[in-house]
Order: C-alpha cells, then structure tokens, then sequence
C-alpha cells in the first residue's frame, strides 16, 4: 500500500484542508506514514502570512526533501501560490499546486502516484480539468509550458 505524510503550516483552513486531503487519499487506498517510516508522496502546505512564515515553509519543503529522499514532494498552500519560482528552485520538490489546483491535489496524487520530476511541475486548477505544466525560471520570471499526462 502506497503510503504519504502531510506537513501543514499556517491557519485553521490550511489544516482543515490537510485533514480533507488525508481523508481523500485514505479513501484511495494510500495510508499514511508512520513516524519513522519513509513516504512515496510528502505533500507540504505552506503558509505565507508573513516573511517568517514564507521562510519557515522553504525550511519545512527542505526538511520533508531531508526525511523522505524518495518521495514525490509536493507543496501547496498561500506560499505555492505566492512565489513558485522560489519553490522551484529548491531541488527535490516534485509538484507545486497553486490554490485552485489543491481540490484536485488527490487526483494528481492517485494519477501520477510516486513519479518523480527532474524539474518541478506546476499545476493550477482552470475550469473542470487541472493542467500541468513545467515550472521554473527564465529571465527572472516564470515560465510555462502546457502539458498533457492526465
């Protein structure tokens, strides 16, 4: 059974919407990791309220990279959706999911399962059909590049 852990920064919604998260993938069959047990997915949701809590989120990515080498690392939260080319640079980080994309946050999980990226890849929920595309920086800004794989 595939197993994950969820790392949640920040308000009340944040964590409401880990536990949602927990329950879908529950109810997909994955369980989650044990204390000293490694993962296949590390989803990170972020907070970015303040300039601490923006660098205690890259400091919590960096640490779920540390402890799940592995694992297909994810990140969500106010922070993916604020400075995703910061997120991107970070090595290991598999997925970024900007706030419209975090309902399907399951679905990309059960699609796409422990399939790692040698870059980072975005998605952001447009419409009924999540996209993805690569993230990462070009001349300072962000770039993307649609991609089917769904």
């Amino acid at each position: 059974m595939k197993t994950f852990t969820i790392v949640t920064l920040g308000c009340k919604v944040n964590q409401a919407e880990s536990d949602t998260l927990a329950s879908r993938l529950t109810g997909r069959g994955w369980r989650p990791a044990g204390p000293s047990e490694q993962a296949d997915v590390c989803i990170v949701n972020t907070c970015t309220v303040t300039q601490k809590a923006a660098m205690q989120s890259r400091q919590a990515v960096r640490q779920a990279i540390h402890a799940h080498p592995s694992a297909c690392v994810t990140v969500t939260g106010c922070y993916a959706e604020t400075d995703p080319s910061a997120l991107a640079g970070i090595p290991g980080v598999d997925y970024i999911v900007d706030q419209n994309g975090k309902a399907e946050l399951d679905r990309l999980i059960e699609a796409r399962g422990t399939q790692r990226c040698a870059q980072a890849i975005m998605l952001t929920g447009r419409g009924n059909a999540p996209n993805l595309s690569r993230a990462g920086k070009e001349r300072g800004g962000f770039r993307r590049r649609e991609r089917d794989g769904w």
